[in-house]
């Protein structure tokens, strides 16, 4: 099984899918990697919290100036 998931991202082809889907398409239908697809979940809400918070900070900072 592990040859069939590894043979899918070395073949991966960006111009022909996602890798968001391919990504999800291993982990999230699979058992062995529920805990590390909720741990990436996770990380990608995370990065996208932090971002609009720092946008936040510079739109405050233009005001003060």
């Amino acid at each position: 099984m592990l040859d069939k998931e590894r043979d899918r991202f070395v073949n991966f082809n960006p111009v022909n899918s996602r890798a968001a889907s391919q990504i999800h398409e291993t982990l999230a239908g699979n058992d062995m990697y529920r805990k590390l697809w909720s741990m990436i979940i996770m990380l990608l809400v995370l990065s996208d919290s932090q971002a609009k918070v720092e946008r936040g900070f510079s739109r405050n900072k233009q005001t003060e100036n």
